[in-house]
């Protein structure tokens, strides 16, 4: 079997790594309430064309369009932003931090050691 490679701290040489993902969190969170805003917004603009049973005067199927649509907007919205700030993520210095020494480093930085 192959070797595992961590990265080690270049300061300390632990191996308690994290990655920040500042980026890719705030993508995904953009990401996800732009889709789902979409997506409630086209199954409103479709919805009102339909005639169909009404409840308050607002078609019910509209309301399920409504719901779908920003869910399934929000949900692909979220999967894209966050596709994009990971690689956004990946080219930020100081995006490592070590959790023995608080260390900020960049995986460039970063030692490879097998274990």
């Amino acid at each position: 079997m192959g070797r595992l490679m961590t990265i080690a701290c270049p300061q300390c040489q632990g191996i308690a790594i994290v990655a920040k993902r500042h980026a890719q969190q705030t993508a995904a969170t953009l990401g996800g309430v732009a889709g789902a805003i979409r997506g409630v917004s086209t199954a409103w603009d479709s919805g009102e064309l339909m005639d169909a049973p009404s409840i308050l005067g607002v078609p019910v199927g509209l309301i399920a369009g409504v719901v779908v649509g920003g869910l399934l907007g929000g949900a692909a919205g979220c999967a894209a932003g966050s596709a994009i700030g990971e690689a956004v993520d990946h080219s930020l210095p100081n995006n490592l931090a070590c959790q023995t020494c608080g260390h900020l480093f960049g995986p460039e930085q970063g030692k490879l050691s097998s274990s």
